[in-house]
């Protein structure tokens, strides 16, 4: 867990007069917490009852802006006491930023913490493109604690002229960072991103022939076209795609067509697989 800081620092490290400086604040905060308490009791009990009251008088359609006004209320009593933000607390991210993620919480320094809503705040941080999910809570008197689970990249996506990262499930996460990931494979084409995990977990049970795969561009939102490394692309069908998959395998091992000037192997047909040479030999063999 580490400190989303309002300032991007993070916290200092400790000395031992330091520890003895934080022991005599977190005893003086203390007796200020056991001085408070009664009051905060006090106005809390109070507030709730008022809470109560209002909601249970209210006409229909009016209770939530009472309930609203009632809970700001509440909120700003608490500041009062205390009880606002200071620390937001976080785990779980790498790539993404925690200056991003601080600015999509919302909050600042000082706020009171009873205002701030943490649904809110998780759905604002879902919609950030590296956070897949994410936790938020208010932990009082003055910290917000939250928990990212990052997306996974899985390719990069080229599409109306521009290049995007997408993830496991085929979501796309941003252009920003996409030169981080430049060994990934190269996806082309409308819906393939959708398509391109199906794809990978096929080619995964061939991981050395998955490794020498650079692009893959789906045709006709129907079947893929495979490029290797060696400059040979592969034409596999619409269906039986992981039939396509061994049998590629095993017509590239057993004719050793990385070591042959081979461009074209077409598996599109299920009982004959064509080959096409380079140009210099431009002819076509049926085997």
């Amino acid at each position: 867990m580490r400190q989303l800081s309002f300032s991007e620092w993070l916290l200092p490290r400790r000395s031992a007069s330091g520890q003895a400086r934080r022991t005599k604040g977190h005893r003086a905060l203390a007796d200020r917490w056991r001085r408070r308490a009664p009051k905060l009791a006090l106005v809390l009990g109070s507030v709730g009852l008022v809470l109560f009251g209002a909601l249970w008088l209210a006409q229909p359609g009016r209770i939530a802006s009472i309930g609203d006004g009632l809970w700001a209320g509440v909120a700003q009593a608490g500041a009062g006491l205390g009880m606002t933000v200071q620390n937001v607390y976080s785990e779980g991210h790498n790539a993404a930023q925690p200056s991003v993620l601080l600015k999509t919480l919302a909050v600042s320094r000082g706020d009171p913490i009873l205002g701030f809503d943490p649904r809110a705040a998780r759905a604002r941080l879902e919609a950030v493109g590296w956070v897949k999910s994410a936790t938020v809570e208010r932990r009082l008197p003055d910290t917000i604690f939250v928990r990212i689970v990052e997306r996974q990249p899985l390719a990069l996506w080229q599409h109306n002229g521009r290049i995007t990262l997408v993830d496991l499930d085929g979501v796309e996460i941003g252009a920003s960072e996409v030169t981080k990931y430049a060994d990934l494979p190269l996806i082309v084409g409308d819906g393939a991103p959708a398509e391109a995990p199906a794809l990978f977990a096929v080619m995964a049970s061939r991981q050395e022939l998955f490794a020498r795969v650079v692009s893959a561009i789906r045709v006709g939102g129907r079947r893929w076209n495979l490029r290797f490394d060696t400059g040979l692309d592969a034409y596999l069908p619409e269906d039986g795609l992981e039939l396509a998959w061994l049998r590629l395998a095993e017509i590239i091992r057993s004719r050793q067509l990385f070591e042959r000037p081979v461009v074209v192997l077409d598996l599109r047909l299920i009982d004959r697989a064509a080959l096409r040479l380079a140009p210099a030999r431009d002819d076509e063999h049926t085997t």
